[in-house]
């Protein structure tokens, strides 16, 4: 009997005799990866913001030269029209008779020493007589070229002393007349101070000459000449050559045709041909960056002419990237250039690669480490655990001897003594009742007479295994209660991953098994809190931010404090959201704004912090900064707290103090958290950021929530033109508008809207106010002053409530004045009383205009009720794809195009589905 209950005892339980996962792999690789991402993310942002910086480097380096070669040119330039400007001005003072070729000789000298910069004085008479005084190329000395009667209008070059006098004759050229220069030329055609063309000497090919000309008159309004003072463009050469822009980097100046005007490199900007120096266009260049890059800048833009901004751009050139910016030079005077930079990537990135090297190794040395550590640990965490799992296995099958030699000071430790205790128990239990089971069968072996007396010793036996049982049950809780709970604490850890859970979970399912009787059933609760849920929905970002700042514009004005609304101008235009629960965040925030603000003003701005790049999420940034009451530090620690409330008792009256709590737990939900700045005194900032999904539908939405009662109009198509010079305000419009059947055209400002209504004249124009080019107010007066457009009906809007602002579009010829955000029901009210409109009501027959039309005109024979029903079912969910589809597969179906096709067609297409609803409708009931 013995023998029997070992057997039914170590059968009771059977563990698995192949593991299916290690508890040391199931901690060690979690460990692992953690440390692994943790450090491969770590050396890619660090290789990627050294990336970034060579970026922000090449940037930073190309506008500071970028600024360097402006001022210079401002400065440098400016010079040769002023000196012109006092020479003028001396003519018509009578100081400086210009007529005179000894006294233009004298004074041109004098200035040509006084002025820094000029390498050429010239003046040429309306008789045909010139002086020059000018340098020679290399700055060696100062020539006198005259031209005149005196020596038969021939060129002549005398040399000039150290006093200005004029020495020995140097050379004698052909005949010279100043009036055919292009110089004097462009001077007399403009009238006015001018860059005349650049040129060059005949003697001195390779050297740029810019003339800066301008006509002179005496005093009574004669022409007496053209005065020229003249620039050496070699010197702009050497200012950007001395320019440092990297180790390779190279500058260069051209006209907007190609023409090189200045390079930082020592090659020539002229050429010798057959019929002599010609001028080098930059994509022609002996320098391979300045050739490549001129190509470059002309393949992406076109139109070299039109280049109007800073532009700033890259391109590979010999497997390298090369940064590029293009600065336009221009001035009123007709000069038109553009300055090129040119920085090769490799200027930059030497010591960026080293360092990405070296942050690499130390990557890997610390994963090395990091790994090693983790072996460690998880060695000495699981190897406890293993032991302990294969002692509860051996006390589960009846080894009852098994005990564990684990020397630790944590909770590892005591479930090992507790495990002890329990095997000694069990052992020592199971003796006793081997021993009782012994001679209660003895007793009865002895003699069958005794068997009545037998059995009643057997129940005794029984009776007291019972009461053993019961004993043991009570002796046995509170080691069992020690090893469980110790269980659960090390389950409840966080520590361990959801695997180790179930690990340590082998040693409760041994206890459970072994006393079942002890304890049934170990139950965890787990209390949740109430959730708020979000609701999304998809809806007009622009037109929900814009009416959120209206709302509180009106509150802001009605206690004479400033509101000012900023949007961003990259802002989504259809987001899915919970647009209630944001909304009631954005206005609980700027409501609080308004309310501790007595003085100063609140700001509201949304912007676009980033976009993905398959633009289908944008994380948005919400701000309200005001000018109120401020808030101590110790006021915003509690001031999302519930019923919590700051400044004098008469605001803390005006409210619960549960807004900012809701709204911190709604923004929550959305994965954020409302954060404070605030200054005592001075005024509080919050915001908050959020990503959302961009929506594709919000116009079907937007529409079926905007329809109200009013489906359409009877009578002719009526023309509408939108003019505001934000799209998104258009876009609103012209979709409401659109659906009750008008026919809609935009513009982005006065003039475009003015070229529109002469190509075709509307019946209404809905025009904004403040529009660039040409705005709302211009646009009115040059409508009220045609006699053909005249009596079109005009409707100003605007986002200002200032009675002045109406009061001067209504003024201006306006017929009435509707206030942003627009109202749908007003905008309607105005159209019908202006347009004498009948409205077409949901409630009305159900036939609408354009099906009493077709039904008058054609006999339509409509396709079954099922088709009907399914086409209506399609419509309802505003399914448009699968309507043109299934009225296609109908059309091929029936081998031809019927009445009824073309009007389902027709509707469709242009999007008129309350219509599109009726007609279908009206065939339903009709069958």
């Amino acid at each position: 009997m013995v023998n029997i209950s070992k057997s039914q005892s170590e059968s009771s339980y059977t563990p698995e005799k192949k593991r299916k996962s290690s508890l040391f792999l199931v901690i060690l690789i979690p460990f692992f990866l953690q440390i692994s991402t943790a450090v491969g993310l770590t050396g890619w942002l660090s290789i990627r913001n050294g990336q970034k910086a060579v970026n922000d480097l090449a940037s930073q380096l190309r506008q500071t030269t970028a600024t360097k070669i402006e001022q210079y040119l401002k400065n440098y330039l400016e010079t040769p029209h002023l000196l012109n400007q006092i020479n003028i001005q001396a003519v018509k003072l009578q100081q400086f008779d210009i007529l005179d070729a000894e006294i233009r000789q004298r004074q041109f000298w004098e200035q040509l020493n006084l002025f820094s910069g000029i390498e050429s004085i010239a003046f040429g008479s309306t008789n045909g007589d010139f002086t020059a005084v000018q340098y020679t190329p290399d700055k060696s000395e100062i020539t006198l070229i005259a031209s005149n009667v005196s020596t038969e209008n021939r060129m002549t070059i005398y040399g000039i002393d150290e006093i200005g006098n004029r020495t020995d004759l140097i050379k004698v050229k052909s005949e010279f007349d100043p009036r055919t220069r292009p110089w004097y030329q462009s001077a007399i055609q403009q009238n006015t101070e001018y860059w005349s063309p650049i040129f060059t000497f005949l003697s001195y090919p390779q050297l740029l000459v810019l003339p800066a000309s301008t006509p002179v008159y005496n005093r009574d309004g004669d022409l007496l000449g053209v005065l020229d003072s003249r620039l050496y463009l070699s010197g702009i050469n050497k200012f950007l050559a001395n320019l440092e822009i990297g180790k390779t980097g190279k500058i260069f100046i051209m006209e907007r045709d190609g023409s090189l005007v200045a390079t930082s490199t020592p090659e020539p900007v002229t050429m010798q041909t057959e019929t002599g120096a010609k001028r080098v266009k930059a994509e022609v260049a002996e320098n391979e960056l300045i050739r490549l890059t001129a190509k470059t800048l002309a393949e992406r833009y076109n139109n070299l002419a039109a280049m109007e901004n800073i532009k700033q751009l890259d391109f590979q050139l010999n497997g390298e990237r090369q940064f590029v910016e293009v600065l336009p030079y221009s001035d009123e005077k007709g000069l038109d250039w553009l300055v090129v930079i040119a920085v090769p990537e490799s200027d930059f990135m030497e010591q960026i690669n080293t360092n990405t090297r070296i942050t690499i190794l130390m990557c890997l040395g610390a994963l090395t480490l990091a790994t090693a550590i983790s072996i460690l640990t998880t060695r000495w965490v699981t190897q406890p655990i293993i032991r302990l799992n294969q002692a509860a296995k051996n006390i589960a099958t009846g080894k009852w001897e098994s005990t564990i030699d684990i020397h630790r000071q944590d909770e590892v430790g005591e479930l090992a003594e507790s495990f002890n205790y329990m095997g000694k128990q069990l052992q020592t239990a199971f003796e006793n009742l081997e021993h009782k089971v012994e001679e209660r069968t003895a007793a009865l072996a002895e003699s069958n007479q005794q068997l009545e007396k037998a059995k009643e010793q057997a129940e005794i036996a029984n009776q007291a295994k019972s009461e053993f049982l019961a004993n043991m049950s009570h002796e046995l809780r509170t080691p069992l209660n020690g090893i469980l709970g110790y269980a659960q604490i090390m389950q409840r850890s966080q520590n361990f991953s959801e695997k180790e859970h179930n690990g340590i979970g082998i040693i409760q399912q041994c206890g459970s098994h072994l006393l079942n009787l002890i304890n049934d059933v170990l139950d965890l609760s787990k209390i949740e809190a109430r959730k708020l849920e979000l609701l999304f929905t998809e809806f007009h970002f622009p037109s929900f931010v814009q009416g959120i700042a209206e709302i509180c514009r009106i509150h802001a004005q009605q206690k004479d404090i400033d509101f000012y609304y900023t949007p961003g101008e990259n802002l989504p235009i259809g987001i899915r959201a919970d647009e209630r629960r944001l909304q009631q965040v954005l206005i609980n925030l700027l409501g609080n704004a308004v309310k501790f603000t007595d003085t100063g003003s609140v700001t509201f701005c949304a912007v676009t912090l980033k976009v993905t790049q398959d633009s289908t999420q944008y994380s948005l940034h919400f701000e309200v900064k005001d000018t109120g009451v401020g808030m101590t530090t110790e006021q915003q620690a509690k001031i999302f707290l519930p019923f919590e409330q700051i400044g004098d008792r008469q605001k803390q009256l005006e409210g619960t103090g549960l807004g900012l709590a809701i709204s911190q737990k709604i923004v929550q939900l959305m994965d954020s958290q409302i954060k404070v700045s605030s200054i005592a005194g001075k005024g509080s900032t919050f915001w908050f950021d959020v990503e959302v999904a961009e929506a594709k539908e919000w116009g079907t939405t937007s529409k079926t929530l905007n329809q109200g009662t009013i489906v359409g109009y009877q009578g002719r198509k009526r023309r509408v033109l939108v003019v505001d010079d934000r799209w998104q305000n258009r876009s609103v419009v012209m979709n409401f508008l659109e659906m009750l059947g008008f026919e809609m055209t935009e513009a982005e400002n006065g003039k475009e809207a003015w070229e529109k209504m002469i190509a075709l004249p509307p019946d209404v124009v809905i025009t904004d106010i403040m529009m660039p080019i040409m705005n709302g107010y211009e646009l009115l007066e040059r409508i009220r002053s045609s006699e053909n457009l005249k009596d079109v009906v005009i409707i100003a809007s605007s986002a200002s409530v200032f009675e002045s602002d109406q009061q001067d579009a209504l003024n201006t010829g306006a017929n009435v004045f509707l206030p942003k955000p627009i109202q749908t029901k007003e905008l309607l009210k105005i159209l019908q009383q202006y347009l004498n409109l009948e409205w077409v009501y949901e409630k009305q027959a159900k036939v609408s205009v354009e099906v009493a039309q077709v039904v008058e005109t054609d006999t339509v024979i409509p396709p079954s009720q099922e088709v009907l029903q399914e086409l209506l079912t399609l419509v309802e969910d505003g399914d448009i794809q699968s309507v043109v589809e299934t009225v296609e597969e109908l059309q091929k179906s029936q081998g031809t195009s019927t009445t009824f096709t073309q009007e389902i067609l027709q509707l469709a297409n242009s999007f008129q589905l309350q219509r599109l609803q009726t007609f279908i409708e009206y065939y339903l009931d009709s069958n």
